[in-house]
């Protein structure tokens, strides 16, 4: 299983030198960063995203649109060796958190 942080930064890295967003993404120590701030990364990224005008969608770099679908459909994965609520996490899609002995 391959950690998708290092694609979730390129993605960002790239909507922010787009110039389509207003505010741009801070990336420092994504690689890093555990997987509840990750989540909210994620979301950040989201959020950024979705207020790029419909009009200008076609500008949206292919990294961008690839990660963001990729996202969405839970195929991003993101390794995690941390505690959550008490239990061993060791990865997430963004969304769920796999635990051990559920993780294909």
């Amino acid at each position: 299983m391959v950690d998708g942080r290092d694609l979730l930064k390129q993605a960002i890295d790239a909507l922010n030198a787009s110039g389509l967003i207003d505010k741009p993404i801070n990336t420092k120590n994504i690689i890093a960063m555990p997987i509840l701030e990750l989540r909210e990364k994620i979301n950040e990224f989201f959020d950024a995203v979705e207020t790029v005008p419909t009009t200008k969608e076609d500008m949206l770099p292919d990294i961008v649109i690839d990660v963001y679908n990729k996202l969405v459909d839970g195929e991003l994965v993101f390794l995690a060796d941390e505690l959550i609520d008490g239990r061993k996490v060791i990865a997430s899609n963004g969304m769920f958190y796999f635990r051990r002995g559920n993780v294909a």
